[in-house]
């Protein structure tokens, strides 16, 4: 027999308040006391309440909007210039569709309280997979949804390049220009990795830099192997680089899991009468517009983020327009591109 489906009138009587409260708890929550909407939130959980968003806009079958769900807080996520490379080719898309394209962070630190009061035709989200509770939810309020970099489960569409084969193509490169003395600046996972079940981005692409080593008799727990971990944007490359000149002055390749934290290394280092490669070569992970841009340019993994975004987009149009998928997990190519940043040292 089906479950009976828990309506507002049932969180109310739950929760001792009326109707008016629970919506302004998932629409207006800074009309109610935190405790209240502390309360509500709970009980919609213990009582699997799933706020319907279209009744704030029944009268229209479609909203003409999709959303991109942000992995972190706006100024965490648009501080990085991969992503606001992929919001463009969802938004190529969007132009085509006549769709607007509605950005959506973290709500009280939780993307399961984003979900339930966005009003939207489909969601596109970054690094999120089958096993996490914010899929659950949007399967239950049946919007259609697409993953970019997410971990590959059934039923859902899943855009990624081999982020483990191209971390092992990168640190290829360096361990083939002679260098053994080795800073890997890692990604600090975002919420959807911290949520989840699976390997996050930072430790496929670890496996990937692992794997190379190995074929050199290293590994990331060599003495020469230094490990960092930070937030994707410039002044925390910066940062960075200024620890690693700090604690070891060893050091003779940088390699970085991402092109603004590479760049922020590079800014540093010239700033502070560092040459770029002769002192540190430096390499990074994205290929970025800038890539090709500062000097030195920067040796990189290309990955196609314009094309991520318009082929999910693109996806989750079909998925809106009820048709089938051909492949539901695309992978794209990715590419070693050689520039100026890293240096032959053998």
């Amino acid at each position: 027999m089906r479950q009976k489906r828990t309506t507002i009138i049932d969180l109310a009587k739950a929760c001792n308040v009326s109707k008016t409260t629970i919506s302004f708890a998932f629409n207006n929550p800074e009309r109610i006391g935190k405790d209240t909407y502390d309360l509500i939130m709970q009980k919609a959980q213990e009582l699997d309440y799933i706020p319907n968003p279209a009744g704030r806009n029944f009268s229209l079958k479609r909203k003409q909007t999709i959303g991109f769900l942000l992995p972190q807080h706006f100024e965490g996520t648009l501080s990085n210039p991969y992503i606001t490379q992929v919001i463009q080719g969802i938004g190529n898309i969007c132009n085509i569709k006549d769709y607007t394209l509605t950005l959506i962070p973290p709500f009280n630190g939780s993307m399961n309280e984003a979900v339930y009061k966005v009003s939207v035709d489909g969601l596109i989200a970054m690094g999120i997979n089958v096993k996490m509770d914010v899929v659950e939810s949007l399967r239950k309020m049946f919007i259609p949804f697409v993953t970019i970099d997410g971990r590959p489960g059934e039923n859902m569409p899943t855009i990624n390049i081999n982020d483990k084969k191209a971390s092992y193509d990168l640190m290829k490169e360096v361990l083939k220009r002679g260098h053994r003395k080795i800073s890997i600046v890692a990604l600090k996972e975002n919420l959807f990795e911290k949520d989840s079940k699976f390997e996050s981005t930072t430790q496929i692409r670890m496996a990937g830099f692992e794997e190379a080593l190995n074929e050199y008799n290293l590994s990331i727990n060599n003495d020469n192997i230094y490990i960092y971990d930070e937030e994707c944007y410039l002044e925390a490359g910066m940062n960075v680089a200024a620890k690693i000149v700090k604690d070891n002055k060893k050091t003779t390749c940088i390699v970085c899991m991402s092109d603004v934290i590479a760049i922020g290394c590079i800014t540093y280092l010239k700033q502070n009468s560092f040459k770029v490669p002769d002192d540190f070569s430096i390499v990074g992970f994205d290929n970025i517009q800038t890539a090709s841009i500062v000097t030195p340019h920067l040796s990189t993994i290309m990955q196609p983020s314009v094309e991520k975004g318009e082929i999910a987009a693109k996806t989750l149009f079909e998925l809106i327009e009820g048709n089938a998928i051909e492949t539901l997990h695309k992978i794209l190519p990715h590419e070693f591109i050689d520039r100026e940043s890293l240096k032959d040292i053998n």
